[in-house]
């Protein structure tokens, strides 16, 4: 455990100093492209499957049985270490077993290094914009820090612009549309069980709140290696959008181009919100000087998300003064984005982004109209420049 914490801790070190990295350019560029570089572990399948059955054998009894399969048939095609995945991951029970066992055994350490065993329960607290399990030592901690490990190697694998097939994953092999949904074989199963830790814990108040939050950035960082091509990540984009979502509409305010202020941005929100109030949507806006401002719009649960932004959204874009724009991952003036977590880290992201605008996207399943609008509140409360302003519903 403490090796995994140690190797948590360099995969933290590394994702701060791949921070825009695409401003990076010479040398600089060059280092990030290599994957061999000090203190990083080797990407490859085994990898992920290690990584994978980790998180197994501690939540094991929260991960369906499909999983526990998914990954059996992992191991099969690694020949050398059949025998020893098949003894590690031997049925529900064990991981039961294990998870409480681990829980068991760590509260006695720390009872008897003088700490209360109430220390090891499991729950979150804010930590300089994120949030981190109350004891590391602990099961959640310990899978807070294999997804802090997955996280930071994705990043890695990603800003390298290594084909991962170099590195022997191979792409899923497509038959028809609904194969675009498909991550890499050797990848497929730390994809399911990502979304599976995502939805245990959407609320703060939930028991594994941190492991949630943390999958979700694993899947927002591993997005390009999870699916490839842009026509995949759209494909999924379309595919978890469903009806009656949530938008935010985030713009900096104002967005200043060569010393000049950039009108395109605040004229984009204004029609928006005209647009709205024509369809009798409900919406609000919210801002803070030389901040962000944010539009957020709740989609009716009859209406197609994506009919709205295509039908509706689109032509306000390209009204305000922007280049063509559609539902469509990859390079756009204003990018969209699948949001598959309420609370991730605002501040972390924020400083990580480039651009001057997004449309994030909260499918019913991740979160209310309400909530998105308290979390955009609160972040503009916590780290505005300036008093909150607030624009009429």
């Amino acid at each position: 455990m403490i090796v995994l914490h140690m190797l948590s801790e360099l995969s933290a070190w590394q994702m701060k100093r791949m921070q825009k990295a695409e401003e990076f350019t010479g040398k600089r560029e060059l280092e990030l492209m290599q994957l061999e570089e000090p203190f990083s572990m080797e990407i490859c399948p085994e990898f992920f499957a290690i990584s994978h059955q980790l998180l197994v054998s501690v939540l094991g009894r929260w991960i369906s049985s499909a999983q526990q399969s998914a990954i059996t048939d992992l191991q099969h095609e690694c020949k050398e270490e059949e025998k020893e995945g098949d003894n590690f991951l031997n049925g529900n029970r064990v991981a039961q077993d294990f998870y409480d066992a681990l829980t068991s055994s760590l509260g006695e350490i720390r009872v008897g290094n003088g700490h209360s065993p109430n220390g090891i329960k499991t729950g979150s607290q804010q930590i300089s914009g994120g949030y981190e399990s109350y004891s590391k030592f602990s099961p959640d901690g310990l899978c807070v820090a294999v997804l802090e490990i997955i996280t930071s190697n994705l990043r890695r694998l990603v800003l390298s612009r290594i084909d991962p097939v170099e590195i022997g994953i191979t792409p899923a092999l497509v038959q028809s549309e609904d194969d675009l949904l498909s991550a890499p074989p050797a990848l497929n199963p730390t994809v399911a069980s990502l979304e599976q830790l995502i939805s245990l814990g959407t609320k703060r108040s939930d028991t594994f709140f941190s492991v949630s939050l943390k999958a979700a950035a694993a899947m927002e960082v591993g997005t390009e290696v999870f699916y490839p091509s842009a026509h995949q990540r759209t494909k999924v984009l379309a595919s978890r959008m469903g009806k009656g979502a949530t938008l935010e509409v985030q713009v900096r305010w104002p967005v200043q181009e060569r010393d000049q202020e950039d009108p395109r941005y605040e004229r984009l929100i204004l029609m928006l919100q005209f647009e709205c109030i024509k369809l009798g949507i409900r919406h609000s806006i919210r801002g803070s000087w030389y901040f962000f401002m944010h539009l957020v719009v709740e989609v009716p649960t009859t209406r197609d998300t994506e009919e709205v932004l295509t039908q509706h959204f689109a032509p306000c874009i390209q009204r305000a003064g922007f280049s063509s724009w559609q539902v469509a991952a990859g390079a756009q003036e204003l990018s969209i984005n699948l949001q598959r977590h309420l609370h991730w880290n605002r501040v972390e992201k924020m400083s990580q982004d480039s651009g001057a605008g997004w449309i994030r996207v909260y499918p019913a399943d991740v979160a209310a109209y309400e909530e998105v609008l308290t979390d955009v509140e609160g972040f503009l409360t916590d780290h505005g420049k300036y008093n909150m302003t607030m624009g009429r519903p």
